[in-house]
């Protein structure tokens, strides 16, 4: 959001940082000097401590001077052919944040003058602007709404707007006719507030009549606005990273696919991005969160994809000087050891780490560049903007603006948090305009003793970016004054504000005497106006089954796209069934892909056929496979069964994994039929594709072990058909997870299925592969599997090979130790006869054994380790230092990373995404990625800390939030190792606040091999 976690880190624009790792000790002094005038004489001499640059400390923190408007205009660069026009600015607006144009083309804007100290004194406004005579600026502005706490959005309806101030959402209206909002009433209530950056936030309307909004915190959310109805949900349990929405005619919330933090754009045909502060510019939100709720027998990929291009996607160009206090926290940092990200070496910009307001441009009257989003970056003060190209069911974000930005300004009071499409073809940027952007808790206190963080309380200002030579378009903006003929045309307008504000009116004003009008608009306007009417009509509830039909055959396929998606609603009608069966064959993907959703709300034999026709033609798209897995339950098996016969088709790489998940939707179901099918299909698949075979069987084998009920006793009890082929393919698995030769996939796939089986036959397979000659990928699945065993020999087995395991084997070995207590007991009897030493547990581990241990195992605990301290992370990043002077060997570091970083980092087609995309993180130069490496839990991004759960056996475990839903989490650990837990098994989960990624690597990774390292990830062309 616009109000920022972790501080932003800069890139050197020459090349030569990047083929080079030679870094002069003196650098953080010399940006100083470059910067803020520090003596040049102090970029020659080593850096020193903090307590020698007392002398320069007024300088590196002297507050920066506000600029007026017209000097503030001057210092805005921007992208060749643009300008920015000022539309408001002081008295008549302070601190904007959010932006929404009514249909008479009046401007409400959220005011956040009590941030960030003062949400208590109710500062903050909604202030509502009017241009009165047409020249593009605002001249005359009413307090709409005053006496608010914690404003950051604004929606309009009905008149009114709806209001999004944390932990409600209120709606307010002017009745009178005198600008101010007579009328307050709450809507919603019960968001929580876990961040202050985190609030509720980007209400927007959509295609379907609802309001969509961000609540990155989640909470229990209550409408309260609205009578009770039949069929109307008034009260949800919306999850951490979710979305929401809610009809504003009835108040029926639901909880959507999300992942954002400040920032949801639409593009025009219905497609939602979003962006997450420092972690991703920008998201896509791919598939709608009710269709993947449908089966919860699967573990589905987040719907939040990032999209920003792989290349030098997180980088961006600032013009603003570095704000001296930056400076003075990152000498403090990396000389004191004091928490929070290193900035790149001490450069203080260069990424995405305030990414705020993304946007998708959806006007007429810039050049075209095909679909583009612009995304705020508050701390570098710029706006960065990317053309989408579509590949496949995902757009990728492609840079438009070489090595500058689309809105850049020499100013550090410019904060653009956030964008807005206009009446007139153009954006319109709400710049807060203050002094301090920041988190307290990062400006170090010498600076806030100086700093005045309310400053700017009394200025803001709104901008318009135009191309050169604009002229306001003449055309209408009170769109309220039209006629129901009139509002039907707009819906296929060029600008997109005139489509969407049309389509507002018509849902709202629901009049039968349009319904002929739309009806003819969906035969014969313009795509964009044949997909918008096709919408009114569904959202009035006035759309004929007729119309529908000709929709679904519409020759433009994203009209038939959203036709289909609409079809939902009328699937009781036969005709309607069958063109919905035919469209499993259509030409364009996102036809089938929308398709395949939607046939999962027909349990018919025709519904079944058409999903595994578009599984046999799309096996090779994972966000077709997600649809179709989505549409599995109560017909799994027969889906396996059509599948299985299909020889080249299963032969596919992609084929195992999503007949694992059709055999799990199966077993988790636990119907006779359609167990009995899958089993029936192994014979076939097993002389097909043994792999297929293998994944196949797991999967259902896996969730009739875990429940043991009567589909067990009946297929998987002893003698019964499916434990007979179970023993086949359990020595299969031991076969190929012993295996050298066999790829790494493998032998981790072979092991997942040793975890349901017998004691018996796994444990000498798992006890034989923690030998440390095995490779460190093979002893953590080895380990994982074999800690979901509550056998007695399973930790003193671990114990015993612990000396000789790698950090990375280490990490997953005290997971097993701290997973039950009677390994907790045998842990601590080690420490305690000094066979283990209390410093190779990492801090995370520490604390989760403080925490969970229970009696007399906590009191040993607290005895052992309350007072060992942790190894000192400043005096290994301190001796580490040299590996930024030597000459490294990109080979040799290509097998460090491999061997030690490839667990949870993607790179250059290697290793699991686990961890925050490298692209960021490379950009913070090699200081800051050794820093990461050496202290990771130095600052921890909240989507990537690591959870503790304590489950009812008594068994705790841990990774990252990957997902969660009203019924289970899914925790995800290093290698992609998954674990999906129903909360009805959890009785307590924590933050433990640290990484992931475990402390300790210097015990295995030399001063060279660091060195190796840095250059293989920051050789030429990384």
């Amino acid at each position: 959001m616009l109000f920022r976690i972790r501080s932003c880190s800069h890139r050197e624009s020459s090349s030569r940082q990047r083929n080079t790792l030679k870094i002069a000790p003196g650098w953080f002094v010399a940006l100083a000097a470059l910067v803020l005038g520090v003596p040049d004489a102090a970029a020659q001499s080593p850096l020193p401590r903090l307590d020698r640059l007392e002398q320069e400390k007024e300088k590196l923190i002297r507050r920066v001077p506000p600029r007026s408007p017209q000097e503030s205009q001057q210092a805005l660069h921007l992208a060749p052919g643009f300008e920015a026009q000022l539309v408001a600015a002081e008295p008549l607006v302070y601190d904007p944040v959010d932006l929404c144009f009514d249909a008479r083309g009046r401007l409400y804007v959220c005011e956040m003058r009590s941030w960030p100290l003062d949400a208590k004194k109710r500062l903050c406004r909604i202030r509502l602007l009017e241009d009165t005579d047409g020249d593009g600026r605002m001249d005359r502005a009413t307090v709409f709404a005053d006496q608010l706490a914690f404003p950051v959005s604004v929606c309009c309806y009905r008149g009114g707007v709806f209001v999004a101030a944390s932990p409600d959402i209120w709606y307010m209206k002017d009745t009178d006719g005198d600008g101010r909002a007579d009328l307050r009433r709450k809507a919603l209530s019960g968001f929580r507030v876990i961040y202050s950056t985190h609030p509720v936030a980007c209400l927007r309307w959509y295609f379907d009549g609802r309001i969509y909004g961000v609540a990155r915190s989640g909470g229990t959310v209550r409408s309260l606005m609205w009578p009770k109805q039949h069929g109307v949900t008034h009260q949800v349990q919306l999850p951490m990273y979710h979305h929401f929405s809610f009809d504003p005619r009835t108040g029926d919330l639901r909880v959507e696919s999300g992942g954002g933090q400040f920032g949801l754009g639409i593009a025009p045909w219905g497609e939602m991005f979003t962006c997450a502060n420092n972690s991703y510019p920008l998201l896509q939100l791919v598939y709608p969160l009710r269709y993947v709720r449908r089966n919860p027998h699967v573990s589905f990929p987040r719907p939040a994809v990032p999209i920003f291009d792989p290349d030098k996607g997180m980088e961006i160009y600032r013009r603003s000087p570095v704000e001296g206090w930056r400076v003075l926290r990152q000498l403090r940092r990396v000389r004191d050891n004091l928490p929070g990200a290193d900035e790149a070496g001490g450069r203080p910009s260069g990424t995405f780490t305030a990414a705020s307001g993304a946007t998708i441009y959806t006007g007429d009257q810039y050049p075209r560049f095909g679909l583009t989003a612009l995304i705020g970056d508050t701390t570098s003060n710029l706006i960065h903007r990317k053309r989408l190209v579509r590949q496949g069911v995902l757009y990728r974000g492609k840079r438009i603006d070489r090595e500058s930005e689309f809105l850049a300004s020499e100013e550090n009071w410019f904060r653009p948090v956030m964008m807005t499409n206009s009446p007139h073809g153009v954006l319109y940027v709400a710049d807060m305009y203050r002094e301090i952007l920041e988190y307290i808790g990062s400006i170090p206190e010498e600076a806030l003793r100086v700093i005045d963080l309310t400053a700017g309380r009394d200025r803001g200002r709104i901008w318009r970016i135009v191309p050169r030579g604009y002229r306001q378009p003449k055309r209408p903006v009170d769109l309220t004054r039209l006629t129901d003929a009139q509002l039907v045309a707009l819906l296929g307008h060029p600008n997109g504000w005139h489509r969407l504000t049309a389509h507002r009116l018509l849902v709202q004003r629901n009049h039968a005497e349009a319904v002929p009008l739309l009806e003819r608009q969906v035969r014969q306007g313009p795509p964009l106006g044949r997909m918008l009417a096709l919408w009114v009509l569904r959202a009035t509830g006035r759309l004929r089954p007729e119309v529908l039909l000709e929709a679904m055959q519409d020759k433009h396929p994203r009209v038939r796209e959203h036709a289909v998606e609409v079809a939902q609603a009328f699937l009781e009608h036969e005709a309607v069934r069958r063109r919905l069966y035919r469209l499993a064959d259509d030409s364009e993907l996102l036809v089938r892909y929308r398709t395949a959703f939607v046939l999962g709300e027909l349990p018919t034999p025709e519904a079944t056929a058409a999903l595994v026709r578009i599984a046999l033609a799309d096996v090779d798209q994972p966000w077709v496979r997600v649809a179709v897995l989505s549409s599995a339950p109560g017909r799994a098996g027969r889906m396996v069964a059509q599948l299985a016969r299909r020889a080249s088709w299963v032969r596919h790489p992609q084929a195992p994994e999503f007949l694992q998940g059709l055999a799990r939707t199966a077993g988790g179901e636990g119907r006779a039929e359609q167990i009995r099918q899958v089993i029936d299909s192994l014979e076939e698949l097993q002389r097909l594709e043994p792999t297929a075979a293998l994944a196949t069987a797991r999967g259902l084998y896996a969730p009739l072990a875990r429940r043991r009920g009567p589909a067990w006793r009946r297929f998987a009890g002893e003698g019964g058909p499916l434990r007979k082929l179970m023993q086949r393919v359990f020595d299969q698995a031991k076969r190929l997870a012993r295996d050298a030769s066999a790829p790494l996939a493998q032998r981790r796939e072979a092991l997942q299925t040793l975890a349901v089986a017998p004691w018996e036959e796994a444990a000498p397979v798992l006890r034989e592969l923690l030998d440390p000659r095995q490779p460190p990928q093979v002893q953590v699945a080895a380990l994982n599997v074999l800690g979901r065993f509550s056998r007695p020999e399973v930790g003193q087995w671990v114990l015993q090979r612990f000396a000789a395991f790698s950090p990375q084997v280490k990490q997953a070995a005290l997971d097993v130790l701290l997973g039950r207590p009677e390994r907790v007991a045998l842990l601590l009897r080690w420490i305690e006869q000094d066979r283990l030493r209390a410093n190779q547990l990492t801090l995370s581990h520490r604390r989760r054994l403080l925490r969970f241990a229970r009696g007399e195992l906590r009191s040993r605990a607290e005895k052992l380790l309350g007072a060992t301290p942790a190894a000192s992370r400043a005096d290994v990043v301190a001796r580490y230092q040299a590996a930024l002077r030597l000459e490294g060997d990109p080979q040799r570091g290509k097998q460090v990373f491999a061997k030690h970083c490839a667990a949870c980092h993607r790179f250059r087609g290697q290793g699991y995404a686990l961890a925050p995309p490298l692209e960021g993180v490379l950009n913070r130069g090699p200081a800051g990625v050794l820093l990461d490496i050496l202290d990771p839990n130095r600052q921890v991004d909240p989507e990537f800390v690591n959870y503790t759960v304590l489950l009812d056996d008594g068994r705790t475990t841990s990774g990252i939030l990957a997902e969660e839903t009203p019924s289970h989490i899914t925790l995800r650990r290093g290698q992609d190792q998954q674990e999906r837990l129903p909360r009805a098994r959890i009785e307590a989960m924590q933050n433990t606040g640290t990484s992931l990624m475990p402390e300790g690597l210097e015990q295995q990774i030399s001063v060279q091999q660091m060195a190796d390292l840095l250059s293989y990830l920051f050789q030429s062309g990384s």
